[in-house]
């Protein structure tokens, strides 16, 4: 525990200084190419059909700025249109120090994502990588098929839950449901999280925020803070996500659950998190433009024949951080690990709902 808050603390002070150190996580959309036209993203609007490009993609990640990368968060658009996604696999795992792969998917071509899978995790456990998968479901039924605009999407959703039950250990080696709160489901989601528990799998709930990346960062009409009634449903659901949490089963996510109530509660005025994309993490898109986090970050620069230093110090660079800073406070993406405040404030939290309690024992 000391050694964990000793952590908070040394962060929290690279975080205050500004002090940009190498990447350990690098989330990386390699495809503009969608078959989804989610209420919440417009990725699909811009009718970008741009793959990442293997042999450029192998090049950049031999930079030096790039030795220390653990983690690689591949999404899009959809993983599953790329007509040819080996090369890209074997550029990711050129990354020697890669110990983990994770994949985000709509579920829309199962077979075509099993066979994905299939592919992937021979090439990353031959190395030594492990791969994760979040299958995004927003609901059950026409819910979900009215948040992802396609006909029978839940339909194909669900038919991946039942298989992966019995056959999960062929596609990855961990995997969580990726459930997206919006003004759209929220007025579901108890139902949603009712049916989800039948499966066997974790299920991570978060807010649909303002995003550069997809496109919806001056677009974002799905926020729940722009709709008293969604805020209080969403508040509603968050609060009983964290009552329903363990602190001893699952510490980070029973905070997650309570960064985003406390968060609904302020208005969006209170962010409990530390997001190592201010100071740490970067985003490689399949244009091979780098930037810092997806949601608030515009572009640095191009990584072809430049490197990921070089942008960073820029002029450019420097820009786009002191303006992604000013943005932090009213996000609420990325809420795993806390602030030195946000432990503090949840560790009161903990204490104030414990004491309450067995002051209430005490009266009968």
């Amino acid at each position: 525990m000391l050694r964990f808050v000793g952590r908070l603390f040394f962060d929290q002070i690279i975080n205050t200084l500004r002090i940009r150190r190498k990447p350990r996580v690098i989330q990386m959309p390699i495809t503009g190419r969608c078959n989804s036209r989610c209420v919440t993203c417009n990725v699909w609007k811009v009718k970008n059909n741009q793959d990442i490009n293997p042999e450029e993609l192998t090049r950049i990640l031999a930079q030096p700025f790039f030795s220390k990368v653990s983690t690689i968060g591949i999404n899009g658009g959809e993983l599953t249109m790329i007509k040819d996604i080996e090369p890209i696999f074997d550029a990711v795992l050129s990354v020697k120090s890669l110990k983990n792969i994770h994949v985000i998917s709509n579920g829309l071509i199962p077979e075509k994502l099993y066979s994905t899978l299939i592919l992937l995790k021979s090439k990353a456990n031959a190395k030594g990588v492990k791969v994760g998968l979040t299958l995004s479901i927003d609901g059950v039924g026409t819910v979900h098929d009215h948040t992802r605009g396609i006909p029978l999407a839940f339909q194909r959703s669900e038919k991946i839950l039942k298989h992966f039950q019995e056959n999960l250990d062929k596609y990855c080696d961990s995997f969580n449901i990726g459930c997206t709160v919006s003004n759209t489901n929220v007025p579901y989601i108890r139902e949603t999280a009712d049916y989800l528990k039948q499966y066997p799998f974790k299920v991570y709930y978060h807010l649909a925020v303002p995003n550069k990346r997809i496109h919806t960062f001056n677009d974002a009409d799905y926020y729940v803070m722009k709709d008293e009634r969604s805020r209080l449903l969403a508040l509603e659901f968050f609060q009983s996500l964290n009552a329903e949490t363990s602190i001893r089963k699952s510490p980070i996510d029973k905070f997650r659950a309570f960064a985003n109530y406390y968060f609904l509660k302020t208005n969006g005025a209170s962010r409990l998190a530390q997001c190592y994309y201010r100071f740490r993490d970067v985003t490689i898109d399949e244009n091979l433009d780098l930037s810092y986090c997806a949601t608030a970050s515009d572009t640095i620069g191009s990584l072809i024949g430049t490197s990921a230093s070089s942008l960073i110090r820029s002029p450019k660079g420097k820009e786009v951080n002191k303006r992604i800073l000013t943005e932090c406070a009213s996000c609420v993406h990325y809420s795993d690990i806390p602030t030195i405040k946000g432990l503090f404030i949840f560790a009161y939290q903990i204490f104030k709902d414990r004491y309450m309690q067995g002051q209430q024992y005490k009266r009968f």
